[in-house]
């Protein structure tokens, strides 16, 4: 697996982050979901689709790969999922083998950054996050999860958005900036491959915007990252130019087209 996902977590380091456990090890995902390898003849894997129970499809195909195989599936046909996220193409591919019809497309543009190509250019203090910044960093979740990721069919989840900043804070990097004895803005890790840490939950307060938090939070996290040996990559919507903007003048670089597509 890691001969095929390493290569590709530009864009599936959220694929390798849900299989791989705590030790680096390989965690099968549990039935009826399933984890789908598409092999050559000679045994290569051409193909990983992750079906988890109750959530979001995952598919990465090599170039040229085709989805049919999945389809030959019984299990994968009769799969509903909640949500299928991946590499534009990749995600077409599935949705049509399976004859998905989602009902909500959400379209990024996947960013990527090696330590050769980055450049912080910022001034400012930010520091890594304590479990004791849980209750200061909740009303940046709530915010953030309202403007960035809430679509007409989701509604807020308080206590999830709660539980899932503590499990960032217990499991994750997460870095924030501080002023007027507020927190203003975070930006976090939220998945681990084999070779890239992804980033995302980057969110700034918008009575602090244009004064280069963003910029701040991000760069101080990049810089821990990649000092630990990490690729980064993340997505950003399409039409968040400013954030966009932020991303290359740092060093990413566009890698291409992701997208979400919703169905309940």
């Amino acid at each position: 697996m890691r001969r095929f996902l390493a290569p590709r977590e530009t864009y599936a380091t959220g694929l390798s982050g849900r299989l791989l456990g705590a030790d680096g090890g390989l965690r099968l995902p549990k039935k009826p979901g399933a984890l789908y390898l598409l092999q050559t003849a000679y045994g290569g894997v051409q193909a990983a689709v992750l079906l988890p129970v109750g959530g979001s499809a995952f598919p990465v195909f090599a170039d040229g790969a085709c989805a049919d195989g999945v389809a030959r599936s019984a299990n994968a046909r009769s799969y509903r999922p909640s949500a299928c996220a991946g590499r534009a193409d990749h995600v077409d591919a599935l949705e049509a083998a399976l004859r998905w019809e989602p009902i909500l497309r959400i379209r990024y543009r996947v960013m990527t950054l090696d330590a050769p190509d980055f450049t912080p250019g910022a001034d400012g203090t930010a520091r890594p996050a304590r479990v004791s910044d849980l209750e200061a960093l909740c009303p940046l979740a709530e915010a953030y999860e309202r403007e960035e990721v809430l679509t007409p069919i989701h509604r807020f989840d308080a206590d999830g958005s709660r539980a899932a900043q503590a499990r960032s804070l217990d499991r994750h990097i997460v870095y924030l900036a501080e002023a007027d004895g507020l927190v203003v803005a975070r930006a976090q890790t939220n998945a681990r491959g084999y070779t890239r840490d992804q980033i995302g939950g980057v969110y700034v307060r918008p009575d602090y915007r244009r004064h280069g938090y963003g910029r701040i939070v991000v760069a101080a996290l990049a810089r821990d990252r990649l000092a630990a040996g990490r690729g980064l990559s993340l997505f950003v919507k399409e039409a968040n130019a400013a954030a966009i903007c932020l991303y290359l003048e740092l060093g990413f670089k566009d890698a291409g087209s992701y997208r979400v597509d919703y169905f309940v």
